[in-house]
């Protein structure tokens, strides 16, 4: 799917065109007026500076985003986090992308050297030179000196990042490699020290934070440790398992089962990774059926959800498979409010209509644990705006007016109410 279908969902999404009414499906049936060769699609002057990738705010009842850029630190952790999931070996980043073009740049007769720092923004070619000049050697050397036919296909594919690409690689510390962590005898000494309860405030943050810095290097030093100890053992196990008549081990699964996808994202992955159309009229309503699930995917709100207990405390509203009984299992969570004096789903989360289903119907395992959750929401509580109960169509001026609402009318304990 091409980069400005995602774009133009975004766009959508923040609505950020000056006509209201214009739509996906009416934007790919306009026409271009006799005599002109262009037709400029306006965006609102307050949108013509807002960053693509922004910050979100947290308040009480729901996600608002916010008009600040996303620190280059998030966007780099989440690349690296997506290149782990893919398996690459190498650590995926920003300025990975760029690195990558500049060389497709270098590289093709189509683009002069010109053209190529123009478009990368550098003053001269020693830019390039210096910072971007790829040291891998991508061309079909024997072909050249024997004067055959290059095997480009080959050649690319060998020097590509993708091919070190293996789904089994280790991501996360196993159970031992943790409790090492924990055993360390520094560790345990830093720890030991912080229970003493000798130390000033002052004194008490940095040991505590001297620990989390701590661990933290150790996690990392194990686990790329773990994963050189894989490149060296884990093709002598492919060897072995082939040469003894064996298939290869199975492998892990890196991606969310059709079961743990929100409906949203499915509709998401069908569109994104629909095959291209043979006829122009079914290739436009392949990208706006695209463009209409990035748009709406923006309004979901991401995340794990709380750990499962042993017993599933949300057995009785687990997530149904058709849009009416997703409603009906939501109509039946709101009656909780009216037949339970000390309810243990969040109304707020309910209310919710970005989260996903299973967050929405979360039960908690005591009224008591909902309430520490509940605390959550009073901390992010907009007192220059307010907020708005979405069950009751409420508005709550202040946290005290909410914490009054949580327990009057849906049984909801703080520590001011009981």
């Amino acid at each position: 799917m091409s980069p400005h279908v995602y774009l133009l969902g975004l766009m959508f999404a923040d609505k950020v065109f000056s006509i209201d009414s214009l739509t996906p499906e009416r934007l790919y049936k306009l026409e271009i007026r006799s005599g002109c060769n262009q037709l400029v699609v306006p965006i609102k002057d307050e949108a013509a500076d807002l960053w693509v990738f922004r910050r979100y705010e947290q308040i009480a009842t729901k996600r608002e985003m916010s008009n600040d850029q996303l620190p280059y630190a998030t966007i780099k952790t989440h690349l690296k986090d997506i290149g782990h999931i893919a398996g690459f070996r190498e650590v995926l980043k920003p300025y990975s992308f760029r690195y990558g073009t500049g060389n497709a740049f270098d590289r093709s007769l189509d683009v002069s050297s010109n053209m190529r720092n123009g478009i990368m923004n550098h003053s001269n070619d020693k830019v390039f030179k210096d910072h971007y000049f790829s040291r891998t050697i991508s061309l079909d050397v024997q072909a050249v000196v024997r004067s055959t036919q290059p095997q480009r296909d080959l050649i690319q594919a060998a020097c590509s990042m993708s091919r070190s690409i293996d789904p089994n690689r280790p991501r996360y510390l196993t159970s031992e490699q943790k409790q090492s962590i924990a055993k360390d005898p520094e560790i345990q000494k830093m720890e030991k020290r912080l229970k003493q309860n000798s130390m000033n405030i002052q004194e008490y943050e940095k040991c505590k934070r001297d620990i989390r810095n701590k661990k933290q290097r150790m996690r990392y030093q194990i686990l790329r440790q773990s994963r050189r100890d894989y490149e060296k053992t884990q093709p002598e196990k492919d060897i072995q398992q082939q040469l003894l008549g064996k298939g290869f081990e199975e492998k892990m699964e890196t991606v969310p089962k059709e079961s743990q996808r929100t409906q949203g994202h499915e509709r998401l992955i069908l569109a994104a990774t629909s095959p291209p159309e043979s006829s122009v009229a079914a290739e436009m309503t392949r990208k706006v059926e695209a463009i209409n699930a990035v748009k709406d995917y923006c309004s979901f709100e991401e995340g794990e959800m709380p750990r499962r207990r042993a017993e599933d405390p949300c057995a009785n509203y687990k997530p149904q498979e058709t849009d009416d009984t997703r409603k009906k299992a939501i109509e039946e969570a709101k009656d909780v409010f009216f037949k339970e004096n000390r309810p243990k789903i969040c109304f707020i989360c309910l209310g919710n209509e970005g989260l996903v289903l299973e967050k929405r119907l979360y039960c908690f395992a005591s009224p008591g644990d909902l309430s520490k959750h509940f605390k959550r929401h009073l901390m992010q509580f907009n007192e220059s705006k307010g907020e708005e109960c979405r069950l009751c169509k409420v508005h709550l001026s202040n946290s005290l007016h909410m914490r009054r609402h949580a327990f009057e009318q849906h049984g909801t304990v703080s520590n001011n109410f009981r």
